[in-house]
């Protein structure tokens, strides 16, 4: 029993050192979303212990205050970092568009093969 409790505090201690605190967090894949709000959210984790932070309740904080985004996924990168990969909605205006002018390119390339035939 008295090893059990040498180890156990061994590795409470090994995990709560100073090497284990948050400090950095990276994220990618922001196009349209307000990065100052993102930092902020995410800011909320700097300091705390890596082994305390849950990738899964941080990527829900993201999806309920950030309506664009369609994936997001938390990495921890230890011993002080975390990755925040976003992917965004697409916006149905701009892909409308993009449809539109590529519909209307096909249509001048079927004009001009029929020309030439």
């Amino acid at each position: 029993l008295l090893i059990l409790i040498v180890i156990g505090s061994a590795i409470y201690f090994y995990i709560k050192r100073d090497k284990y605190i948050l400090k950095n967090i990276s994220t990618s894949g922001i196009v349209r979303i307000d990065k100052n709000k993102l930092d902020e959210l995410l800011g909320r984790n700097i300091g705390q212990n890596i082994f305390l932070t849950f990738p899964s309740q941080i990527e829900a904080e993201i999806y309920k205050d950030f309506y664009l985004v369609k994936e997001v996924k938390v990495e921890k990168k230890f011993p002080d970092s975390i990755l925040v990969d976003i992917s965004e909605k697409i916006n149905l205006k701009e892909k409308n568009n993009e449809s539109t002018e590529d519909l209307h390119q096909e249509y001048l390339n079927v004009i001009k093969l029929s020309k030439h035939v």
